[in-house]
């Protein structure tokens, strides 16, 4: 039985083989030539990393900002019940 694997690059591997490319060229900065599209190609894959450290960051800080908020009320309420019956009292009309 004949098996074929398609392997992809990953993204900053395709982004990055220009880059090493441009290393071994004249470091001239004209349109079109190797070591133009080098700092492209590194401009690429370092915009690639940011983004995606950027994003995972935003999604973590957000939901465990709020993971600990709540946990931190719920272990106030929990130490006070006085507060605890006034938010009750507060919150049972609207629900």
């Amino acid at each position: 039985m004949l098996e074929v694997h398609i392997e992809s690059e990953p993204p900053l591997a395709v982004a990055a083989a220009p880059l090493a490319v441009a290393a071994a060229s004249v470091p001239v900065n004209f349109p079109g030539i190797t070591f133009s599209n080098g700092i492209k190609a590194a401009f690429y894959a370092v915009f690639l990393e940011q983004l995606s450290d950027t994003v995972l960051g935003a999604l973590l800080a957000s939901h465990e900002t709020v993971a600990i908020a709540l946990s931190f009320v719920l272990y106030y309420l929990t130490d006070h019940p006085d507060v605890y019956a006034k938010v009750l009292k507060d919150i049972n009309p609207v629900i």
